[in-house]
């Protein structure tokens, strides 16, 4: 997968721009390989990487300065988006399970081939101790037919239900699942 998405595909290295109060930019991070998705909880950011796949995690510093502390590291999917509970600090982040059938998709959507791309929804909770990572879990793993190409979830709590909803980037549907969460 790493080797698709970094040879084939080239993807550029991309960054993190931090915007201050006073309406200054500045790079935070750098050197992602495609960043697709980012998302923040009190200290932490979150910056899903597709060429190489994972999340990166970072503490904020002194002066909105990002620390890198390391990542998570996708095996069989390439992230999309992600999203961050925020009553929870849970991460939840879409997955393309077969990028070059995607791409293909994606570049001649007539061609219907995401039947055969599947997807993967996941779960990323940090551990009580910040320095010894995450639990990961995948939450849906679809070949195609259910959610073809993902890109969104994210957790709605509503008149005491609680569900995570599902986002396609290539299909009129979403998908809601009432047990996940």
């Amino acid at each position: 997968m790493r080797e698709i998405s970094n040879s084939i595909l080239r993807l550029p290295n991309t960054h993190v721009v931090y915007r201050s109060d006073s309406g200054d930019f500045r790079v935070a991070a750098e050197g992602i390989k495609y960043a697709n998705g980012i998302a923040r909880h009190g200290d932490w950011v979150y910056v899903a990487s597709c060429g190489d796949p994972g999340v990166h995690i970072y503490k904020i510093g002194k002066g909105s300065e990002l620390v890198f502390q390391g990542r998570i590291i996708y095996k069989g999917s390439v992230p999309d988006n992600i999203s961050v509970d925020p009553l929870t600090g849970q991460i939840y982040s879409t997955g393309f399970l077969k990028i070059v059938e995607t791409l293909k998709y994606f570049g001649e959507p007539s061609l219907n081939t995401t039947t055969t791309a599947g997807t993967r929804v996941m779960r990323l909770t940090q551990r009580a101790d910040p320095q010894q990572g995450f639990d990961t879990e995948s939450l849906l793993v679809d070949s195609g037919l259910l959610m073809p190409t993902a890109t969104v979830a994210a957790v709605q709590r509503r008149n005491g239900t609680q569900r995570l909803l599902v986002g396609c980037v290539m299909c009129n549907h979403l998908v809601a699942c009432d047990s996940v969460v």
